[in-house]
């Protein structure tokens, strides 16, 4: 009667932990794959935009790739394509970060490094100057960019065009200064801090730079982990109350074929037997389910915004349950 017990034991317990080693390891495979299949669509999309003259899309067709999987191919087609559309500070840093990347012998080199080259001097630059008394916690935004107390009177690169420089300071109003660049110049620009704040505001001023982080913290996280983990405890748990049921179904059975321990036919064994069987395989169920909604719970309250496309809707986990007289198996599916 032990025998049976143990190899039947054995069983359930490997089932049940390669099918939960199976689902956290399969995970980052199976989303590098389905991101590295998204970043290939969008590649090409952005070929055929480019080749149409549509630089607008096909740049933001191969940003996304970029985004998504990160490849010095996509680079190079994102800085050809910011090139074609006036972008040129942004299509010489681009070239550059290729360059840099590539080793000599690349047939790829020799086309970055002459592209690099023949675009930097048409890359506009700014000087911002800082006006003498200003407040020591002033800052900075030129377009999209935080300028550092570093790089204040240095040549900053930036493409050619309409821009505004955001100057902010706690007690102090907004200042935005409008600047336009043309190919090639360098202008100098001097930077002050705006008006007074009244003083209702003064306490309550956070600066743009501040109130724009606040709403990025507020951003809602990404959520792929908790519904990984989050299904895989679920499923869990549903095959833990299975075999729950089963083992108080084959007891019930025992004890009454097995009034005591002189008096048992071989019919009460067995599923006495099974009811120790389908107890472990319950309580490693349990264990696996408080792993996985632990898992959930601190990746809920742990993971930061990133805007990664949500696919899981079209993700999840199915579990097939196998129970039989003499044994018993779990399976789990799923893709993420």
């Amino acid at each position: 009667m032990h025998l049976p017990f143990i190899r039947k034991s054995r069983r359930i317990v490997c089932a049940l932990g390669v099918a939960a080693c199976v689902s956290f390891a399969q995970a980052p495979r199976a989303l590098a794959q389905d991101n590295a299949a998204v970043a290939e669509v969008l590649f090409e999309q952005g070929r055929k935009a480019f080749e149409a003259g549509n630089y607008d899309a096909a740049c933001g067709k191969f940003a996304e790739s970029l985004r998504i999987e990160p490849t010095l191919g996509t680079k190079l087609n994102l800085a050809a394509c910011e090139a074609q559309r006036g972008r040129v500070a942004t299509a010489w840093g681009l070239f550059r970060s290729v360059e840099q990347q590539l080793q000599p012998g690349d047939a790829r080199y020799p086309y970055a490094s002459k592209s690099a080259k023949d675009l930097l001097p048409r890359v506009p630059y700014v000087v911002l100057k800082l006006k003498p008394g200003a407040p020591a916690d002033i800052q900075i935004r030129l377009g999209e960019m935080t300028v550092r107390a570093a790089t204040i009177g240095e040549k900053l690169p930036i493409d050619p065009g309409k821009h505004q420089v955001i100057v902010s300071a706690n007690g102090y109003q907004d200042r935005s200064i409008p600047i336009e660049l043309a190919p090639g110049q360098t202008l100098e620009v001097p930077v002050e801090v705006g008006a007074i704040a009244p003083p209702q505001a003064a306490n309550a001023q956070p600066g743009a730079l501040g109130a724009k982080d606040a709403g990025a913290k507020d951003a809602a996280p990404d959520r792929t982990m908790v519904w990984v983990l989050g299904g895989v405890g679920v499923t869990a748990t549903v095959a833990a109350a299975v075999f729950g049921g089963l083992t108080l179904s084959q007891k019930g059975t025992g004890d009454k074929e097995c009034p005591s321990s002189l008096q048992c036919s071989q019919k009460g064994a067995d599923a006495l037997d099974r009811a120790r069987t389908y107890r472990l395989a319950s309580n490693i169920g349990w264990g696996v389910a408080a792993l996985g909604l632990g898992g959930a719970t601190y990746f809920w309250f742990t993971t930061r915004p990133k805007s990664t496309p949500d696919h899981t809707a079209q993700r999840g986990l199915d579990l097939g349950l196998q129970a039989g007289p003499a044994d018993a198996a779990v399976q789990l599916r799923g893709s993420f």
